[in-house]
């Protein structure tokens, strides 16, 4: 069992449609977003404050997803360790581990005994 208290460091929104949900969040946060297209163009980097963590919008990527929601990103010492507790405890590994770029890290997503969507991300 993994035993540490992982911060939560990324937050995504998904959307069925960018441009109305920028609109949105713009006018009810002040929220600005940019385009992160080396990576995808269908995922919008949020431009909060220096208070807030980070996070982006997100066409919704899952088309087995009904339902739109929010996707927090905890930061694990080891993904490929944090998988194996997953499963482990019955869980599901909805993506693999993913390389974004040497940069950024890796991610990989995972479902809950809930169904809930969460994300794990390694540096």
């Amino acid at each position: 069992m993994i035993k540490t208290k992982a911060p939560v460091v990324w937050f995504e929104i998904l959307v069925s449609n960018l441009e109305r949900a920028s609109t949105f969040y713009n006018a009810l946060f002040g929220w600005e977003f940019e385009p992160f297209i080396e990576y995808d163009q269908n995922y919008w980097i949020i431009q909060g404050n220096k208070n807030s963590i980070g996070g982006a919008l997100v066409l919704n990527p899952f088309e087995k997803c009904e339902n739109h929601g929010i996707v927090i990103f905890m930061e694990v010492n080891s993904i490929e360790d944090s998988i194996e507790c997953v499963k482990s405890l019955a869980g599901i590994i909805e993506q693999a581990p993913k390389l974004i770029s040497k940069l950024a890290g890796t991610f990989a997503l995972i479902q809950d005994l809930d169904g809930n969507l969460i994300g794990l991300w390694h540096k």
